[in-house]
């Protein structure tokens, strides 16, 4: 049963390493949450398979395997050059190596082992991976935060939401700490499901998040076509009464030609013809001004 629990620990944990790359990053191809549920299995499976190093080879080795392997998953499924699903997949074991540390520091808190002792006794070790998941899904939504409203500058608004998360997980992580007085298989039980509730809380509540920003930016988008839609609708305007000044006026030239030929046929009109032709160059200036 304990073997059971350690194998979905590893998956879990592939899941939670990919979240950080499914809210941040963008897929190749096919949808994000499927960039996401193929990189996290890919990544859980091919740490079960090189599980083994741990135990024969040094541990920088496995990470370093590890690390690489991470790097060709986010290639492959992201957007992203090779140089910089290197520097993503070094922030995310830089992540890992301080929550290991942190969460071996808590379980020598309340049983004192050495560090062989872990990947030796069952029970410590998945005591430990569920401390690790928890702590990775802090550090996890720090950097989100950091990502969203440093980098992307969302809206500052939203900001009080995203942080309360982390404290929250810090909230999950006593509680699993108050409860690990033994290692029970009820214990580790409750603590997978402190994992998986607090897994689904990040992913609902940062799409949430993710809505808000996409509806406000929308609400954004559809304010300022309004207002050009108002200007266009004053310029239309301005236009129309230009256009009906223009056709009075050439309503009036009409008459006053039309006056001016009957004073010319006439005979000796001269000087009202002249007058007629200055009233009409001035209001031809006029209208030019």
């Amino acid at each position: 049963m304990i073997e059971i629990y350690g194998c979905f620990l590893t998956l879990i944990i592939g899941f939670i390493t990919c979240f950080l790359f499914y809210q941040i990053l963008i897929p190749r191809r096919g949808r994000r949450l499927t960039a996401w549920i193929v990189g996290a299995a890919g990544m859980s499976v091919c740490s079960l398979l090189l599980k083994p190093l741990v135990q024969s080879l040094p541990l920088w080795i496995y990470t370093a395997v590890m690390m690489f392997i991470m790097a060709v998953f986010l290639f492959l499924l992201y957007r992203i050059k090779i140089k910089e699903a290197l520097l993503w997949s070094v922030l995310s074991c830089g992540i890992q190596a301080v929550t290991e540390l942190m969460a071996v520091g808590l379980l020598f808190c309340i049983r004192r082992v050495n560090y062989e002792a872990l990947y030796v006794l069952n029970e410590l070790h998945v005591t430990a991976t569920l401390f690790a998941c928890i702590i990775e899904m802090f550090f996890i939504m720090l950097v989100l935060v950091i990502w969203k409203f440093r980098v992307q500058g969302k809206r500052r608004k939203n900001i009080l939401l995203l942080i309360t998360i982390p404290v929250y997980q810090l909230a999950l992580l006593g509680c699993m700490f108050y409860m690990c007085s033994d290692f029970s298989r009820e214990v580790l039980g409750a603590g997978m499901l402190i994992v998986l509730f607090s897994l689904l809380l990040d992913w609902l509540t940062a799409g949430l998040i993710d809505g808000q920003n996409l509806r406000a930016e929308m609400e954004e988008q559809v304010n300022r076509l309004n207002e050009e839609r108002i200007k266009e609708l004053e310029y239309c305007a301005q236009n129309s009464r230009y256009l009906e000044e223009v056709r009075l006026m050439r309503h009036d030239f009409s008459n006053q030609l039309q006056l001016v030929d009957a004073l010319y046929a006439q005979g000796g009109k001269e000087e009202q013809i002249r007058e007629l032709m200055d009233e009409l160059k001035k209001r031809v200036n006029g209208a030019e001004k």
